[in-house]
């Protein structure tokens, strides 16, 4: 049997919403990462992920963490953010 569901990018659904880049950024953070490794995996430019971490930090969905090995701080998605990714995921899944 064929699935006969519309191809999102044949809809022209190319650009990511904000849902999507926080669930990316979430993801990559889930245990724990430095700021150029999310940059990268989730394809922001400086600016933009600053923008995105302020929005994740002051709304609880990440922590910045301090460790005594590494300069740079990680960012660790916090309980909440965790449950972003769950439900997320469960949309997704929806949406199938």
């Amino acid at each position: 049997m064929k699935d006969d569901s519309p191809d999102l990018d044949m809809l022209g659904w190319k650009r990511r919403g904000t849902a999507e880049i926080v669930y990316a950024m979430l993801q990559i953070c889930e245990k724990g990462a430095v700021k150029t490794r999310v940059m990268y995996m989730s394809n922001l430019n400086s600016r933009q992920l600053g923008q995105y971490f302020q929005y994740l930090e002051e709304r609880k969905f990440v922590e910045r963490v301090t460790v005594k090995t590494s300069h740079a701080p990680l960012y660790r998605a916090t309980t909440k953010g965790k449950e972003y990714i769950k439900r997320y995921r469960k949309l997704e899944e929806l949406l199938k």
